[in-house]
């Protein structure tokens, strides 16, 4: 199936296992409770794509462009996103569990939705987020040197990361819990921090300069 043309195509509740979508042309496709099982979209174009309900299990998803594509109460399970472009794209309620984030010098993250999204033991390090929306979702993994620049965290979680270096500046942390996280050197220039809890976390050489932190609370935090 690899270089194929599958523009416009629709799948609905296909097991496709170690199957070849490499090379392979994906815009417009609609997928629907789809079971990818350690199959390859390698260099796939898969922009303007609908996947609802679908397992990435083990997929390689390596230099795929996502742009404006869908993907929400999908699941990323134990894989690497070795990132092309995929602004504009949305993951809501998503989860991503055991997902390696790294990213092309040429690749972007902007107006990504990831509202109510679950990140569970992902590493997304160094890497550059722009008005991308977290709003109610959790995260747990590795965001050292990240930076997070006027995105949306409204009630977001995150407990136990490491964010050192991290950078949040101009961002909506209000009402967001970051619990028992290392967020030594970070940044929240200008941020909305208002009734943001940051309990129990390290914050040794963190910058809040122009932050709103009306009702926040640091308990146990250093």
């Amino acid at each position: 199936m690899a270089s194929c043309d599958m523009h416009n195509s629709k799948l609905v509740e296909v097991h496709a296992e170690k199957t070849d979508f490499s090379h392979t042309d994906l815009r417009d496709s609609k997928w629907e409770r789809c079971r990818l099982v350690k199959s390859d979209f390698q260099s796939s174009t898969m922009t303007h794509c609908y996947f609802n309900s679908c397992t990435f299990d083990s997929a390689s998803l390596s230099m795929v462009d996502m742009e404006f594509s869908v993907f929400d109460y999908s699941a990323f399970v134990d894989l690497t996103l070795f990132m092309g472009n995929f602004d504009d794209t949305s993951f809501k309620n998503t989860t991503l569990d055991d997902v390696r984030m790294y990213s092309a010098s040429s690749s972007s993250m902007s107006n990504v939705d990831f509202t109510s999204a679950k990140f569970e033991n992902v590493a997304m390090t160094n890497k550059n987020a722009i008005i991308c929306i977290f709003n109610n979702a959790y995260l747990f993994g590795d965001f050292n040197e990240t930076a997070f620049t006027r995105c949306n965290f409204l009630k977001s979680e995150i407990t136990g990361s490491l964010l050192n270096g991290a950078r949040f500046d101009e961002s909506t942390l209000a009402m967001a819990k970051l619990i028992s996280c290392d967020m030594a050197g970070a940044s929240f220039t200008r941020c909305n921090m208002q009734n943001a809890i940051l309990e129990s976390s390290n914050l040794e050489n963190s910058d809040f300069t122009g932050c709103n932190l009306v009702g926040a609370n640091f308990k146990d935090s250093n």
